[in-house]
């Protein structure tokens, strides 16, 4: 396997030289060249290592800070996503107490219905029935 890397490599190579480019080597790339997965390339890494110093190709590396600076965009834009949810939350807040507010403020008040000289009545005065009694034991 290695040296069906290292022959592509060399072709690959060959090619962008014929086009009048220089070659930056690049593990994708190979890989799509040599029909093989990136896994394959990353385990003969090594070998093609030697062969690329061999044929002095630049390596294609990746910008390690990007990586870091996305991850600090994202955090960014989540925390700003958070202070407008909080936000919104507050003034739905404020909305719900102001409802409940009006709602109990112009609720009926049921206590003109309930008549004052029923303390010793057993049934209940809608339905005629008994209520049912539970009693809760009590804990010593």
């Amino acid at each position: 396997m290695s040296e069906y890397l290292n022959e592509s490599l060399n072709a690959l190579n060959t090619e962008y030289l014929s086009r009048g480019e220089q070659y930056v080597y690049s593990q994708k790339e190979l890989a799509v060249f040599a029909s093989v997965s990136r896994e394959t390339i990353r385990k003969h890494q090594g070998e093609l290592d030697e062969a690329i110093s061999t044929l002095s190709l630049k390596k294609y590396s990746l910008d390690k800070d990007s990586h870091a600076a996305n991850l600090k965009v994202k955090i960014s834009k989540l925390e700003n996503d958070l202070t407008r949810t909080i936000m919104s939350y507050e003034a739905l807040r404020v909305q719900y107490l102001h409802v409940i507010s009006v709602i109990v403020k112009e609720s009926l008040d049921i206590s003109k219905f309930i008549r004052r000289d029923m303390a010793g009545v057993v049934e209940c005065p809608i339905c005629n029935r008994m209520p049912e009694v539970r009693l809760l034991a009590m804990d010593p």
